[in-house]
């Protein structure tokens, strides 16, 4: 789906050739680069001349090499964070102190994280988003939001990190978002690791379908785990603080009929209606993504008390 809005330029494709200012300016550029089409960089390699002076550097896709797991208990699975995926710009320092572009390979070997092209977010372009209403910090919000890192744009649909927190607030915040990601990506990531169809692409199935699977894969996994654990271990119960009693699996707007309510397929030709493209311009505002993101730091501040304002 392109941006109907027009509200930002596109990142052109890296070239062979291209000359960059300074180091800093090409991994800004390359960085730049991999948030538009959905993956984030990492520094694959680089080589000092005689001189010490650093004149080759390959900037590559996060997931390049290949994740090792040596562990065969199924009980302590590691997630699959590597595809050895040969997506890269490689530079070298030219005679002026410029940096030029060697060579590059643009295709990756997994899926890209590009929120524009995703169908995750048809419900709220159709105006049918969850049924969401709570309050943080004296302010009311009736939208959901995916917990993000660095690598998506500040939307109202993501909370994301402070990349460089200066306040203890801040830090405070970032090392509890950051965490519950962690705690998320580990999670599927050991799906993954135990079942192959959630390790493939998903875009061949469709919403009904893909719930399914997952449904399906989390139940095998919770009677593999369940069957395989050692109830005579000595060990420390911790209780879950979580009211699983309450925990609700959202599914689809449900009609005065209680069935689910069908919508008219989401045609993504380029043409959007006037109503649509109001939506899309209210999710993309990074005002309300700001301020939601200030006011979950108060409220986490709040509710675990002293530990958030230790050295204000």
């Amino acid at each position: 789906m392109e941006d109907p809005t027009n509200m930002k330029d596109k990142v052109k494709d890296p070239e062979v050739g291209a000359i960059f200012d300074s180091l800093e300016e090409l991994a800004e550029y390359y960085k730049n680069y991999g948030k538009e089409k959905g993956f984030e960089v990492s520094k694959r390699t680089s080589r000092k001349g005689d001189d010490g002076e650093l004149k080759y550097l390959t900037l590559a896709c996060s997931r390049s090499g290949k994740s090792k797991c040596n562990s065969r208990n199924s009980l302590k699975l590691h997630p699959i964070t590597k595809t050895d995926c040969q997506a890269r710009v490689r530079a070298s320092i030219c005679l002026d102190g410029k940096w030029k572009v060697c060579s590059f390979v643009l295709e990756h070997n997994h899926e890209l994280s590009t929120p524009s092209q995703s169908p995750v977010f048809n419900d709220v372009l159709r105006g049918e988003p969850p049924n969401i209403t709570y309050e943080i910090n004296n302010t009311i919000y009736q939208t959901g939001y995916y917990l993000a890192d660095g690598i998506y744009p500040r939307w109202t649909t993501f909370v994301k990190t402070i990349p460089h927190p200066r306040s203890h607030k801040q830090n405070f915040f970032a090392r509890y978002q950051e965490g519950y990601i962690k705690d998320v990506e580990r999670c599927f990531g050991i799906l993954q690791v135990r079942w192959a169809i959630i390790r493939g692409a998903a875009r061949q199935f469709d919403e009904d379908v893909l719930r399914s699977i997952m449904m399906t894969c989390i139940i095998l996994h919770n009677m593999i785990v369940e069957d395989e654990y050692d109830y005579d271990a000595d060990g420390v119960y911790e209780p879950n603080p979580m009211d699983t009693a309450l925990t609700q699996i959202y599914e689809k707007p449900v009609g005065p009929n209680g069935e689910a309510v069908q919508y008219e397929p989401l045609v993504r030709d380029g043409s959007f209606m006037p109503r649509m493209i109001d939506r899309y311009t209210e999710m993309q505002s990074s005002y309300i993504h700001e301020h939601r993101q200030v006011d979950l730091m108060e409220h986490l501040c709040a509710v675990k008390g002293n530990e958030g304002n230790e050295g204000e």
